[in-house]
């Protein structure tokens, strides 16, 4: 199934996906500013830290490499979800990290991503 992307690139990675509906409309499919589906521009560190997230910073947030986006990157995923081996263990253990884990919420993030990105795909024309 094929993906419709386009919009702010960062990189060679997109920060909003879009397609183009039957009326010719530019439609925002969906938005995720980070590799492992954890929301960014919800985290307490962003302003903090002057932090990016790792899309916009290649991997590279305010702590240093992030071994999830380091992964990602590699295998050439927009996030985690369309790895073929989600949810991962390296994923597990940042989602799940007793100090700044969110106890698997960034797991389901994903998936909700993925839900929204595989029904858009399989809707557009010229996509199934």
């Amino acid at each position: 199934m094929a993906y419709v992307t386009g919009g702010r690139h960062f990189g060679q990675y997109t920060f909003e996906h879009w397609y183009d509906d039957e009326y010719g409309n530019n439609v925002n499919l969906c938005q995720f500013d980070s590799f492992c589906g954890l929301k960014c521009r919800e985290c307490q560190f962003r302003a903090i830290n002057d932090c990016r997230g790792c899309i916009a910073s290649d991997g590279k947030p305010f702590y240093g490499t992030c071994e999830v986006a380091d992964c990602a990157i590699s295998k050439q995923k927009r996030f985690c979800g369309e790895c073929e081996n989600f949810p991962c263990e390296i994923l597990k253990k940042y989602s799940f990290d007793e100090t700044h884990g969110d106890n698997g919420a960034r797991i389901e993030n994903c998936k909700k991503i993925k839900t929204e990105l595989d029904k858009r795909a399989s809707e557009t024309p010229g996509n199934k």
